[in-house]
């Protein structure tokens, strides 16, 4: 199957407008978070918790950009494509889901 066709089967089961916009609200909120602790290790970098944290928020990352890819389409161009279509025109952009 096809990536276009794959891609069409994934939307058509599994996607949901308003998931796509509760994953992008949370893929801000860590990317918001991972950026103030980065702020905050500049300054304490022994801080084993505040390192800990921010491996935990990485991970958890990750897994929803995983999910958004998988459910939503490519969040960034580097997750749109395949080894025979190029999927970043075919879906909603990321910023696209709270517009529509």
């Amino acid at each position: 199957m096809g990536a276009e066709r794959r891609m069409e089967h994934r939307r058509g089961d599994r996607y949901e407008h308003g998931h796509c916009c509760e994953i992008s609200r949370r893929l801000g909120a860590i990317d918001f978070a991972l950026v103030e602790t980065a702020l905050y290790l500049d300054a304490h970098p022994d801080h084993c918790e505040a390192l800990a944290y921010y491996h935990k928020l990485l991970a958890e990352r990750e897994s929803l950009a995983h999910d958004y890819a998988q459910t939503c389409g490519p969040l960034t161009h580097r997750d749109g494509s395949s080894d025979d279509f190029w999927l970043w025109v075919k879906t909603p952009w990321p910023w696209e889901h709270e517009a529509n």
